[in-house]
């Protein structure tokens, strides 16, 4: 029995210097990092979104298309103030069927359901979006981040790398 109980406080000993060693390598400081996540948005023809969110200003950068008639979408989007959900404007590179065409809503970071509006006066409720690939950098300092990205102004100024405050 005194075996099994040294063995026991051994292997957490072990997995507790494991776990410090990781913590020491990051900083064990809690960092900023850019989100990215691509969305399916099950609307119409469906819509494949790819977007990236920076916690230092909370930019949304979003690219996507309809799936189906692949038509490219123009995307304004910016997120809550509590980093909860996107506010999204969309309008078809070239329009719907020859005529100028947009739609718009506010839908949960992590996905969920929304109600999304047509500048043809469509309201269409419990749209639902689902996250298909979800991704956060894992820089450990705001030096490494600045230095990757090949210095200046626009990286130096970025919270990329610094710990959350």
């Amino acid at each position: 029995m005194k075996r099994v109980i040294t063995a026991l406080v051994g292997v957490a000993l072990l997995a507790t210097l494991t776990a410090g060693s990781a913590l020491a390598a990051s900083g064990g400081v809690a960092r900023n990092q850019v989100m990215t996540n691509d969305y399916h948005l099950m609307i119409g023809a469906n819509h494949t979104w790819h977007v990236v969110i920076t916690p230092c200003n909370g930019s949304v950068v979003a690219t996507g298309s309809q799936d189906v008639y692949e038509t490219q979408e123009a995307i304004t989007a910016s997120l809550s103030a509590d980093g909860a959900s996107i506010t999204f404007r969309s309008a078809y590179v070239g329009g719907w069927g020859g005529s100028p065409y947009s739609w718009w809503g506010t839908f949960p970071v992590a996905g969920g359901t929304f109600t999304a509006y047509d500048s043809a006066g469509g309201v269409y409720p419990g749209v639902t979006v689902t996250v298909e690939h979800a991704s956060v950098s894992t820089w450990a300092n705001h030096g490494a981040y600045v230095s990757a990205m090949g210095g200046g102004d626009e990286a130096a100024h970025s919270c990329i790398g610094m710990p959350l405050e």
